[in-house]
């Protein structure tokens, strides 16, 4: 995030960037650095979860 702070022109998208990523609150972060050193694989995406249970059946 420093580093799109620090350009001197920026997109919209990355005017945006730091309030959007503010929002996210620390303890959420947390759960999920916890539960990908528990060995859970990190997917992104609204039906990733169907498409990774799905291609280990």
């Amino acid at each position: 995030m420093k580093s799109i702070q620090d350009k001197e022109k920026r997109t919209p998208g990355e005017e945006e960037f730091p309030r959007r990523w503010s929002l996210i609150p620390e303890a959420d972060l947390d759960n999920l650095g916890r539960v990908h050193q528990a060995g859970a694989r990190i997917v992104a995406g609204s039906d990733s979860g169907w498409r990774q249970t799905r291609s280990m059946a």
